[in-house]
């Protein structure tokens, strides 16, 4: 049996003053691919700031890998101890850098050294067809290059856990479908856990391995 990458147990939520998730329960197996499938404003990206520590649940505990990271009020380990990255849905590219140095920023805040740094992000470039545009800056790409940078920066850590926050929702369909089948490569190759907002139903059947987590 598979270790669970993610474990919500009863978790509850408040934010100002008001319960956006009540008593949440659900688990995603490691190396696995979950969709959490609903409308706006329903508390799919809630769910998401909780397992980065973004938020912390006032009921409740969030494992991560079988550890416990935030329970009844507390958060026991900070954002950067959990192994994770984050593709947001505004894609939150730094655009005063290129696209070589948005990289190279994430790799340096892990304290990798420099000729690590430079073969890690050689190799990610390559492998997202980015590395002819390295000295470009974000506004210089179109809206397909720009996700592959954010995808490329969320990978290039090596995270054993990976969230998606609708980061294609704004793409037409068949460069939709494009960064999707391209998304699922890049999970096989690595081998990371997954999970991935949406409120396009097409899309949640092309990425989840498992059941939908649906909310309303």
């Amino acid at each position: 049996m598979k270790k669970e990458a993610i474990a919500f147990r009863a978790v509850t939520t408040i934010l100002s003053g008001e319960i956006v998730l009540k008593d949440i329960s659900f688990s995603l197996p490691e190396g696995e691919r979950l969709v959490i499938l609903g409308p706006s404003g329903c508390g799919k990206t809630t769910i998401l700031r909780l397992i980065c520590g973004f938020l912390t649940p006032v009921k409740g505990s969030i494992s991560i890998f079988g550890q416990v990271v935030s329970k009844d009020g507390k958060c026991l380990v900070p954002t950067e101890k959990r192994g994770l990255s984050m593709v947001f849905q505004d894609l939150a590219l730094w655009p005063h850098m290129s696209v070589w140095e948005n990289l190279d920023f994430v790799l340096k805040a892990k304290g990798l050294l420099q000729k690590r740094r430079k073969n890690e992000i050689k190799k990610m470039l390559e492998l997202v067809g980015l590395l002819p545009f390295k000295d470009r800056r974000p506004h210089e790409l179109s809206g397909g290059q720009q996700q592959r940078v954010a995808l490329a920066r969320a990978l290039v850590v090596r995270p054993r856990l990976l969230l998606l926050d609708e980061p294609f929702s704004s793409l037409h369909k068949a460069l939709k479908m494009e960064l999707c089948s391209e998304l699922l490569a890049f999970q096989e190759r690595y081998g990371f856990s997954m999970i991935h907002v949406t409120h396009d139903e097409e899309e949640a059947r092309v990425l989840a391995s498992v059941p939908f987590l649906s909310l309303s």
